[in-house]
């Protein structure tokens, strides 16, 4: 039998593997075919997990650390109830060894993730280096998992070569070695949703106990990992309606061994696994939340603040969905924490996020386009040539398939189909949602693509599997192996900056800035390569003319870092107070430059307002030794009110001022996510005073060596 009629012969749901071997059968694997795999995984964890060491606490890593251990510790769950659960525990199972301290619990602000967060790791006396080493060092553990699924499911369908193919991509991927080890859901959520996709197919395919315990138990993973798992019921549905319309017996061992060949009766099994499932799933949600419906751990201690924000507001904002989020809350279903993340969670979907796209910002998101544009300019370039020779290989295998028997076609591309659907459900939620704030959030489509992508390695098939006689000794093989080299010596290139990492479509991450920014680029992570910046590159005695504005949770105090503050993100910052601008050294986080910059534009009535509060500040000051003078001022303009015109003045200034750099290229950047512009005084003059109207900015030149 050739290995067209042995693929045309192989039981649903089975698929080639390795290169070499028959297709439709799985081959040998020896035990030294262990060995690459296991080195590729090493290398993965070893990059990511060092890379991030080099790199400060990210914007939510120090809530979602906190909530994790809270967790743990207290069995409280009212921290960072907006994520997934199971990944905030693993991220804080290193810790509880050594038990750090931990902010009071009966503190007003001990539910306001950032604030607890940051106590955690930089007020109450433990070491933020080791707690997120060791943290990161787990989550980097956790990815690395998604990195052997990726390996077993390519090498399933495309042999022992396919897999590592898939695996060197999935290991020098900078998405995966930037968001692997940081303290959030993402990798969790890419984990889960490939994990879950498979399960699912291999049991729509064959039911037997064991399958039926893994894929539950792999589907309440998903669901306590990331609270967007309720995409998994449209995949299942879209999965289930492929393997009905297949008409192929379904095989069921649970209590001895039948086949279901009536298309009713198979609907009626998957119904009854769909109720399982959805059973279990509940049980195991509830369990993780200690059975209870409060996230209090002592609901009785009426004083005590369930949540930052009240789940009434988020509620009134959750549109559609509210009424289904009211049920569930006053039957109380669900745990009170997980359907306050739920709510949380739709809300954000509903209203949408203040999004930034190629010098556009929109409150709202909606930008069509934003993750098409992130997978374009965020994916090695090299990929894609990877991926275009999978393609050619596929149709190549189809075409000789089709001469010799066209039963080739659909078992191909039906051991597809979970990928595809994957891949599908994914990319209608994400472009449908409003939520355009990362590239991170497609961290769940890199899989199935790094899977698809191990079709390379059918370049290496001999003329008798089912590929033309061409191949063999062509150039296709060598250019697949220079494709693969290209892509890990990029990847190696960029260390540690992965997390900034462009493609030469967007310039490389030196012009990042320009294109994204928020958490695909500048997420807070780069004060450890500010601070040594500062250190090589500004004189002691220039110290003091250092300005910052800091888009990040992180503490600017724990890294020595000394500035005069612009802005920050969240608003002052912990107490940080903002100063008014004179010459310097001004670092600004690339995020803060483009929303304060593009949010609002200098309109005539933002000039006006700004040299309305500039002739009342200067009235103020003239009026320092003029009692009469300054008792007239404050009856026009009430003394309550002097703080928040300072606080207004201080914001406009540095709106102009972000606005006024316009498209000056900075004069260094720090980890590609903080911009250094060095401006002497006629300079920063010239940018408050001058005229400056929407769209047209005025350009600041370029500063001298020193300020």
């Amino acid at each position: 039998m050739n290995s067209v009629s042995r693929l045309a012969s192989a039981p649903a749901g089975e698929a080639p593997s390795p290169a070499g071997a028959p297709l439709g059968t799985h081959g040998v694997f020896r035990s030294w075919m262990a060995i690459p795999v296991v080195v590729l995984l090493l290398i993965y964890w070893g990059l990511a997990v060092s890379a991030a060491r080099e790199k400060s606490a990210t914007f939510d890593e120090p809530g979602f650390l906190a909530g994790g251990y809270s967790y743990w510790a207290f069995h409280d769950y009212r921290v960072a109830s907006f994520e997934g659960q199971l990944p905030q525990r693993v991220v804080a199972l290193p810790l509880l060894a050594s038990k750090p301290n931990f902010p009071d619990i009966r503190h007003e602000d001990w539910t306001d993730a950032w604030a607890v967060g940051h106590d955690f790791l930089y007020r109450i006396g433990n070491d933020a280096e080791v707690l997120l080493s060791r943290s990161r060092a787990a989550a980097g553990l956790l990815s690395a998992f998604l990195g052997l699924l990726v390996f077993l499911w390519s090498r399933r369908l495309f042999g022992y070569a396919g897999g590592l193919v898939s695996l060197v991509l999935f290991a020098f991927c900078p998405t995966m070695l930037a968001n692997g080890p940081l303290l959030k859901a993402d990798m969790a959520s890419a984990l889960f949703f490939t994990a879950s996709t498979g399960c699912l197919w291999g049991l729509f395919h064959r039911i037997s106990f064991v399958r039926v315990t893994a894929s539950c138990l792999v589907l309440a993973g998903l669901f306590l990992a990331k609270l967007t798992a309720i995409l998994i019921v449209p995949i299942a549905g879209v999965l289930v309606v492929i393997r009905l319309l297949a008409h192929r017996p379904l095989p069921v061992a649970v209590s001895g061994h039948q086949e279901i060949h009536s298309r009713w009766q198979q609907g009626l099994f998957f119904a009854g696994l769909a109720a399982v499932h959805a059973l279990v799933v509940w049980v195991i949600v509830w369990g993780a939340f200690g059975f209870r419906f409060s996230a209090l751990n002592r609901p009785s201690e009426s004083e005590a603040q369930t949540f930052a924000q009240d789940f009434e507001d988020h509620l009134s904002k959750a549109g559609s969905a509210a009424p289904l989020l009211r049920q569930l809350h006053d039957w109380q279903l669900l745990p009170e924490a997980y359907l306050y993340g739920l709510t949380f969670q739709t809300e954000a979907m509903h209203q949408g996020r203040e999004a930034f796209l190629n010098g556009e910002v929109r409150p709202t998101g909606g930008f069509l386009a934003f993750f098409p544009y992130c997978w374009l300019v965020k994916t090695p370039l090299p990929l894609f040539g990877v991926l275009a020779l999978a393609g050619w290989g596929f149709f190549r295998a189809w075409r000789r398939g089709q001469s010799a028997d066209s039963g080739l076609l659909v078992p191909r591309f039906y051991d597809l189909m979970p990928l595809f659907v994957l891949l599908a459900i994914q990319w209608i939620a994400l472009l449908a949602g409003g939520i355009n704030i990362g590239h991170r959030y497609l961290a769940p489509v890199y899989p199935p693509i790094f899977i698809l992508a191990g079709g390379g390695a059918l370049c290496f098939s001999s003329p008798s599997r089912g590929i033309s006689r061409g191949v063999r000794g062509s150039l296709v093989p060598a250019t697949l192996v220079l494709l693969l080299f290209a892509f890990v010596a990029e990847s190696l290139a960029r260390w540690p900056d992965y997390l900034a990492y462009f493609n030469l479509l967007a310039g490389g991450p030196r012009h990042g800035y320009r294109h994204l920014v928020d958490s695909s680029l500048d997420w807070g992570q780069d004060l450890p390569g500010l601070q040594r910046w500062l250190q090589q590159n500004v004189r002691p005695a220039d110290r003091d003319s250092v300005y910052l504005a800091y888009f990040g949770t992180a503490s600017v105090s724990h890294y020595r870092i000394r500035a005069h503050y612009l802005a920050s993100s969240p608003p002052q910052q912990w107490g940080h107070r903002w100063s008014p601008l004179h010459s310097g050294i001004y670092c600004i986080s690339a995020t803060l430059l483009q929303m304060h910059g593009r949010t609002r534009p200098w309109t005539e009535e933002r000039e006006a307002n700004f040299r309305k509060i500039q002739t009342l500040l200067a009235r103020l000051a003239q009026s320092r030794n003029n009692t009469t003078d300054r008792e007239k001022l404050f009856q026009e303009v009430p003394k309550d009110r002097w703080p928040e015109i300072y606080q207004q003045f201080q914001m406009l200034s540095f709106d102009k001022l972000c606005t006024a750099l316009g498209d000056r290229e900075p004069d260094d950047e720090v980890g590609y996510s903080i911009l250094i512009y060095r401006l002497r005084k006629d300079e920063i003059d010239r940018a408050l005073n001058g005229s400056i109207t929407a769209g047209n900015s005025t350009p600041v030149r370029q500063g001298d060596p020193s300020p």
